[in-house]
């Protein structure tokens, strides 16, 4: 299996929004993003099906990383993993710097341990955090 990799391109969306199940708020949000300064998009794929993206907003004080969706019977193959170095690569070729922050769900223990397998750290644990009915996790890289 051969996966490439490459920025977002304006054929993606559509694609983008499937792997967001449908969700109006994370179509929206994707259709919001794209277009701001300092975002950063990446697309996995597999055959010229999209395999996966990561949603980033990269600035002076770091980069965020909003999302990132692997297809479930993409998962656990490397993609999520792959697209989060291609961040680190892109703050290498900028002005951008460390850290790079996410969160996680808690019990979502595939994201939790390809996030520290990436080099990713807690630093700080929300208990029972309101929008997500579970605790949620803000983890950090540094360089």
């Amino acid at each position: 299996m051969e996966i490439s990799y490459q920025t977002y391109r304006m054929g993606d969306f559509t694609c983008l929004s499937i792997l967001s199940n449908g969700c109006a708020d994370s179509i929206g949000y994707i259709a919001d993003h794209i277009p701001r300064a300092g975002s950063i998009t990446l697309v996995a794929k597999v055959e010229n099906e999209i395999a996966g993206y990561v949603l980033a907003t990269a600035s002076n004080a770091g980069v965020y990383v909003h999302n990132v969706q692997v297809v479930e019977k993409y998962r656990r193959k490397g993609i999520a993993t792959k697209m989060l170095s291609m961040i680190e690569a892109h703050i290498a070729n900028t002005e951008c710097q460390f850290p790079i922050m996410l969160h996680a769900v808690e019990s979502n223990k595939g994201a939790v341990s390809c996030y520290r397998k990436a080099g990713y750290r807690v630093s700080v644990r929300i208990p029972n955090h309101p929008a997500m009915y579970d605790h949620m996790l803000v983890m950090r890289k540094n360089a």
